[in-house]
């Protein structure tokens, strides 16, 4: 799963925590955040990704499985 988030709101921690506890022991998890710079200036209609605001940010929530037969 992957998402983009303006901001990182309590919501969506608590929303994170909570899927997280629920998630298989091979579950990795990463958030990164835009710094203001040159990715910013991009016009959002310049590109295929529009979010492009200081401070947004990215997750991504992988999980892996074993198909047991």
């Amino acid at each position: 799963m992957f998402t983009n988030l303006k901001r990182l709101s309590d919501e969506a921690i608590d929303i994170t925590i909570d899927r997280l506890a629920k998630a298989p022991a091979e579950t990795v998890m990463g958030i990164s955040h835009y710094m203001p710079g040159e990715v910013c200036r991009v016009k959002p209609e310049a590109t295929a990704f529009s979010l492009r605001e200081p401070g947004a940010v990215h997750i991504l929530i992988g999980l892996e499985w074993e198909d047991v037969k």
